[in-house]
């Protein structure tokens, strides 16, 4: 009798033990989902941190490209100068000699490097954008880059743009590519650069009469200079609260507008 009540005694704990789990699994079912919101708000903190990371991932961009162009322009290129005038010097007392001849070769190779140094200094980081702001800055690339490419300029801006150092520069930055665009694609006669600021949004606007392309086009093609130089605009404008648009059309030019609030966005 001591083990059938044993065996008896087992099954009815067996039989608890599995009434317990499927009383666990209905409370499971029956228990309410996580709130949508919840999904929604978490999502949104992580867009505004990778927000945060961008931004300051190109504040230390800005910070390295300004650190690496004065190293270029005043180590090397002062460097590349002092080769010169040493070169200069031996050649005044090399006279007519064979050797003379050598050392003009070797100052015509000097002042290529030095202005290849300037150039690269220069794309990095103008100092004039350091030292005397956007408008100074950018009417400067603007002439420059008329020279290279070729086409009319006309700048046109208010007297004063008050604006701060990351706005400055993402704007510098967006005008860069824009006209390094009508150089290298747009076959442009005449390009027009606005700047002005309206209600604390400073506008920076980019018009070309060259022969234009479609925008979608151009973005869908991920990896190519054009769509990234696009992206690119469009990510430095975002970061800081604005954004920048794109108007092109086959044979009548292109428009490149940017819209981007004075203060910037806060770093939070």
């Amino acid at each position: 009798m001591g083990d059938v009540e044993d065996l008896g005694g087992r099954r009815r704990k067996a039989v608890t033990k599995e009434s317990d789990r499927a009383a666990g699994r209905t409370a499971r079912r029956g228990a309410p989902p996580e709130p949508a919101e919840d999904g929604e708000q978490e999502l949104l903190r992580s867009r505004e941190q990778l927000q945060k990371l961008s931004r300051r991932l190109i504040g230390a961009q800005e910070t390295e490209r300004q650190r690496i162009a004065r190293e270029l322009h005043d180590d090397i290129g002062q460097t590349l100068s002092a080769v010169k005038m040493n070169l200069q010097s031996i050649r005044r007392s090399a006279g007519a000699s064979a050797l003379a001849s050598k050392i003009q070769e070797s100052i015509e190779a000097v002042d290529q490097a030095i202005r290849r140094v300037r150039d690269l200094s220069v794309a990095l980081r103008p100092s004039l954008l350091d030292d005397l702001g956007l408008v100074p800055a950018l009417r400067w690339y603007l002439d420059r880059q008329a020279q290279k490419g070729g086409f009319r300029c006309r700048f046109a801006t208010d007297d004063a743009i008050e604006a701060s150092s990351d706005v400055q520069t993402a704007c510098f930055r967006i005008a860069q590519e824009a006209l390094n665009n009508v150089v290298r694609h747009s076959g442009a006669h005449e390009v027009k650069v606005d700047l002005h600021q309206t209600d604390d949004v400073l506008v920076l606007t980019v018009t070309d009469d060259g022969r234009g392309f479609d925008v979608q086009i151009a973005v869908d093609r991920v990896g190519l200079d054009a769509s990234l130089g696009l992206l690119g605009m469009r990510e430095r404008a975002r970061l800081l609260g604005g954004r920048v648009t794109v108007e092109s059309t086959l044979r009548k030019g292109t428009t490149v507008r940017a819209r981007i609030p004075m203060a910037g966005a806060a770093d939070g």
